[in-house]
């Protein structure tokens, strides 16, 4: 007994669904639209925080920014403070108030340390410092 099998592409025309492609891609125009409306770039400088695995982030902090140079900022100042200055800067605030330092990955260890001491001595003991989160 001999069967033959009948190519049945040779009939058959390939044929697209382009509704469902249109689909997607309108879903995915509103997706990118609809984020990027959503993501606002934060006011401060420009810093490129060290990594860590985990974090979380803190509302109504004062900030303090010490750029790759060493310099102090606080809370958006357009101008470096030096020890002394930093340190009156502080007294208006209270003691209770948290504070987040943000240094530049390329900051010496020391600076940090420096501006860390100067919070415990002024007995501001509500400090963070701010990392970016990994993105592994």
């Amino acid at each position: 007994m001999k069967t033959r099998f009948k190519n049945k592409s040779e009939n058959t025309e390939l044929k697209i669904a382009w509704t469902p492609l249109i689909d997607m891609v309108f879903i995915l125009l509103l997706f990118f639209a609809v984020t990027t409306t959503w993501a606002s770039k934060e006011a401060g400088m420009n810093m490129e925080l060290p990594n860590a695995g985990s974090g979380t982030q803190q509302n109504n902090n004062q900030i303090i920014y010490v750029d790759e140079l060493g310099r102090i900022y606080i809370n958006n100042q357009d101008t470096p403070l030096s020890i002394a200055d930093f340190l009156n800067e502080l007294n208006r605030f209270e003691k209770d108030q948290p504070w987040e330092i943000r240094a530049n990955k390329d900051v010496p260890y020391e600076k940090v340390i420096i501006v860390l001491d100067n919070l415990r001595k002024e007995k501001y003991m509500n400090v963070i410092l701010a990392v970016e989160p990994n993105r592994n």
